[in-house]
Parts: C-alpha cells; sequence; structure tokens
C-alpha cells in the first residue's frame, strides 16, 4: 500500500506502494492464501473502492489495476474453515484457471525437465547432456509432491552431481526419487487395475458425472479424463 515518510521508524522518504506502481497494469498477487485476515481486510477495500491510501496519509489514491491473484489452497475450504474472508473470495473469483498438480500430467514432465535442464545449462556456460531413457522413465513415473519446484530443483542437482560430458544417469537422481522407483518396482501388478475399478466405482457413484467424480477422488476434472484414458475407461 505505501507509505508517507514518516509514518514508522525508518520511514526516512515516501514509498510508492505496488497498487500504485501497477495502476494501469496488473499486479500478481501468488499466494493469495496465505494472506493474514487482517491484510485480506484492506486488500478487499482496495478492490472494492479502486483506491489506495498509504500508510501514514489521511487522502486516498485512485488506482485502476488487473488482479490476477494465485493459490495452492481450496479457498472454499478455507473460507468454511474461518481462514479466508468470503466477500473476498467472490471479490477475486470473476475467472478461475485450475492449473492440475504435475502427478496428473505426466506428459509434461519430460517436456519441463528439458526446459530447466537447458535453462540451467546456459546459465552456467555449459552443454546441454544427454540423458538416458532409463532416468526419463524414472522421472515420467515419480508423483513430484513438490510439483514444477521440484522437478527444477532435481534438474538443477543433476547438472551439478553429474560429470560434465557424460549424460544423465538414474543413479544420480535424489534418494528419495530412488526410493520411490525401487517400491514401483516391487508393486503388485494388478495396481492399474486396483486404480480403474476405484475409478469406475466412483463415477458409478456419481452416476456418471465427471465433476463430482473427480472431486471424489481428490483430482482436478482434466486429471480424471487422463487417468480415464490411461486406464481405458470408457
Amino acid at each position: 500500500f505505501g507509505h508517507k515518510s514518516g509514518a514508522f521508524t525508518g520511514a526516512d522518504r515516501d514509498r510508492v506502494g505496488l497498487f500504485e506502481a501497477a495502476s494501469g497494469g496488473t499486479l500478481f498477487l501468488d499466494e493469495i492464501g496465505e494472506l493474514p485476515l487482517d491484510v485480506q481486510v484492506k486488500l478487499l477495500r482496495v478492490l472494492q473502492e479502486g483506491e489506495v491510501r498509504r500508510l501514514g496519509e489521511n487522502a486516498a489514491r485512485p488506482i485502476d489495476v488487473r488482479i490476477v491473484a494465485a493459490t495452492n489452497r481450496d479457498l472454499e475450504e478455507e473460507v468454511a474453515n474461518g481462514g479466508f474472508r468470503e466477500d473476498l473470495l467472490y471479490r477475486l473469483n470473476v475467472i478461475t484457471l485450475e492449473l492440475p498438480a504435475l502427478a496428473e500430467r505426466p506428459d509434461d514432465v519430460l517436456p519441463l525437465f528439458y526446459h530447466f535442464l537447458g535453462q540451467t545449462c546456459a546459465q552456467t556456460e555449459r552443454p546441454v547432456p544427454k540423458v538416458t531413457p532409463e532416468l526419463e522413465q524414472v522421472l515420467q513415473g515419480y508423483g513430484w509432491p513438490g510439483n514444477v519446484r521440484e522437478l527444477e530443483n532435481e534438474a538443477k542437482r543433476l547438472l551439478a552431481v553429474c560429470v560434465e560430458g557424460q549424460p544423465l544417469t538414474v543413479d544420480r537422481l535424489s534418494q528419495r526419487i530412488l526410493r520411490a522407483a525401487e517400491k514401483e518396482k516391487t508393486a503388485p501388478a494388478s495396481l492399474a487395475e486396483q486404480e480403474r475399478r476405484l475409478v469406475e466405482q466412483h463415477l458409478r457413484l456419481a452416476g456418471g458425472n465427471r465433476t463430482r467424480t473427480a472431486k471424489s477422488l481428490g483430482i482436478s476434472r482434466e486429471g480424471l479424463r487422463k487417468k480415464m484414458k490411461r486406464l481405458g475407461i470408457a
């Protein structure tokens, strides 16, 4: 929101806030679900009135800002639990874009991995190494609980621990990924069949409604579509 000179100890000059700086453009608010309730009230006031008041000033300043907000939390659930204001949610929730977790879109893993690999190689001025098919298979089969950030860090880590000029191999992966890959090898062969039966059961209970089925399974509708395609469910 900005502040006026002398508004608090250390405020030796006027400071333009992010809303003012972004006026006429777009302001991206990441992890909006982490915002404390008292700040949520202030944000709601700015969005409703289209003006902002710097700390230490009485006069409000008009702003015209497009807001893009992101969160990895279920804000409707946060509202029910009292952690997020319902009126702020409705004010922000004009157009919603849901990005499924990386585990729900395994086809994106390798393109993203090679993107991060090339990006890091360009920054460190080294050639992009070859990647063994075995490593590609493990990367695509891993669940990536840390999503894209975890994948990016693993790409950087592999480059750091592998000898320049040599291909990236499975044995250089983080231990948590190697352990997960080992568990996958020892999993029963009927695991896919069990998963297919589970999805079919939820579909029947939801009367074939994919939106309700996805919600009961705890995944996105797009994730359900891909899962049904992979498991051969019509």
